[in-house]
């Protein structure tokens, strides 16, 4: 185990902390704070109150694991930062399965939907066409019908020139 003192103080005094705020938040006194500087061990509580209060992580002071290896510790820093509250990020395999799944029937509901209108759309497209065609179909055939009608009544306009 490091020593447990120079560390925390090293640590305080690269992120420019006020060490008179840090013993605020820890519950002790800035005398007591400049004590625990000096002791290379501390008891777990103590630890841990100083740990959430700076956001150093406890494993700092274990040598466990390879040199150079980076660890997450944003389960502390999570604490340091909101205070009091308590960070759970909680995995339920079970829900989160199901809420996957629903999530992917209402997207393939909503695909299925889509689908089905933009087919309505060509059809209507479609229809509206065909309404055009025999639009355009009933207006020759009507004129034909009037020319028919004026050359019989005689009042072609070519049979006046």
């Amino acid at each position: 185990m490091k020593p447990i003192g120079p560390i925390i103080k090293k640590y305080i005094e690269e992120r420019k902390m006020v060490k008179g705020e840090v013993a605020k938040k820890v519950g002790i006194t800035y005398n007591y704070l400049s004590t625990i500087f000096q002791k290379d061990t501390l008891d777990a509580a103590m630890l841990e109150r100083l740990c959430v209060a700076t956001g150093l992580h406890p494993m700092t002071f274990f040598e466990c694991g390879k040199e150079g290896e980076t660890v997450s510790y944003s389960d502390i820093k999570a604490k340091a930062n909101i205070g009091n509250a308590e960070v759970k990020i909680h995995h339920n395999s079970t829900d989160y399965d199901r809420a996957l799944a629903d999530k992917e029937r209402i997207i393939e509901e909503k695909n299925r939907l889509i689908e089905e209108k933009d087919k309505l759309l060509l059809e209507k497209d479609k229809r509206i066409e065909e309404k055009n065609r025999l639009i355009e179909e009933k207006e020759r055939t009507i004129q034909i019908l009037m020319r028919q009608l004026r050359l019989q009544d005689g009042t072609d306009s070519r049979q006046d020139n």
